[in-house]
């Protein structure tokens, strides 16, 4: 993951969030020391979608799109709205685990959750 790209050879890219937690935390030491990660000014798909600023020099950018399973599509659509070609890669998601029996009495033994 993120771990990986601190190696100059995965600095070859911009990266871009949603809002300004997810940027600041990208920015961190700790958590990828990246620089100049873009966040648009409101904190939505749509913001980042219609603000992203593009690269003059290239006729369409590449975008990987690292979503919740459950995402609606407004950052992918509105972004290829505006020339970029979007790779959609659904990385999560959100949804509630099945658990069975054995998971349930595990998690009731725990001290520490």
């Amino acid at each position: 993951g993120l771990f990986m790209m601190r190696e100059p050879r995965w600095r070859g890219f911009r990266l871009a969030a949603v809002g300004a937690a997810t940027s600041r935390a990208l920015e961190a030491r700790e958590t990828g020391g990246f620089r100049d990660v873009y966040a648009p000014g409101r904190a939505t798909a749509a913001s980042l979608a219609a603000a992203l600023p593009r690269n003059a020099s290239k006729a369409s950018e590449r975008v990987l799109y690292p979503a919740s399973a459950l995402a609606a599509k407004a950052l992918e659509d509105g972004l290829a709205a505006r020339g970029f070609s979007v790779t959609r890669v659904d990385a999560y998601t959100t949804d509630a685990a099945a658990w069975t029996d054995a998971d349930a009495a595990a998690a009731a033994r725990a001290d520490v959750v």
